[in-house]
C-alpha cells in the first residue's frame, strides 16, 4: 500500500481562509486604532510646549500666552503693554486629528506660575480636553491638567 504525503486541496483552501480571516482583522484593528495614535501625538507635542512656554516666561523675565481655539494653538508675549507674537512663533495647527473641548486661554508669569491674560490675576489649575473623532460616534479624550506649581498630568480616558 502507498503512502500520501502532503495536504489536500481543502486543507490548503482552510489554512488560506484562516490567515485571511485574521488579516482582516488585523487591518481592521490598525486602522481602527490610528486616531488613538494621533491624539496620544498630539497630546505629547502639546504638553511639550506648555513646557517650553513656561520656560520662555522665565527666560525672558515676561509674561507668556497660549491660546487655544478649537482646532489649533497661538502663543504671545507681552511687550510694552500689548500682545505680540513670539519671534520664534510656537503655533501649532492640529486639524484633522484632534479637537480641543474647552479651549482654554492663560498665560505664565516670569515666575511660572498661571494667569489670566485679561487681568493678570493669578489663577490656580487649567484643564482641557483632546478628543479624536473616533470611530462610530465613539470619542477617545486626554484630560490635560496643568497645576500652577510646574506640574502637568496627563489622563487617557479610552
Amino acid at each position: 500500500m502507498k503512502k500520501n504525503y502532503g495536504y489536500t486541496i481543502v486543507e490548503l483552501l482552510i489554512i488560506l481562509l484562516v490567515i485571511g480571516i485574521v488579516t482582516t482583522i488585523t487591518i481592521s484593528y490598525a486602522f481602527g486604532s490610528r486616531h488613538r495614535w494621533d491624539l496620544r501625538g498630539t497630546s505629547r507635542e502639546i504638553t511639550s510646549y506648555i513646557q517650553k512656554l513656561r520656560l520662555l516666561a522665565i527666560k525672558e523675565n515676561k509674561i507668556v500666552r497660549m491660546t487655544f481655539a478649537r482646532k489649533s494653538l497661538t502663543a504671545k508675549i507681552y511687550e510694552n503693554g500689548s500682545w505680540v507674537d513670539l519671534k520664534h512663533p510656537l503655533d501649532y495647527n492640529f486639524e484633522g486629528k484632534v479637537e480641543v473641548v474647552n479651549p482654554p486661554d492663560f498665560a505664565f508669569n516670569s515666575q511660572s506660575m498661571i494667569i489670566d491674560p485679561n487681568t493678570f490675576q493669578l489663577t490656580g489649575q487649567v484643564q482641557f480636553q483632546l478628543q479624536s473623532p473616533g470611530n462610530a460616534g465613539i470619542k477617545d479624550v486626554i484630560t490635560i491638567t496643568i497645576y500652577s506649581f510646574g506640574g502637568l498630568k496627563v489622563e487617557q480616558n479610552f
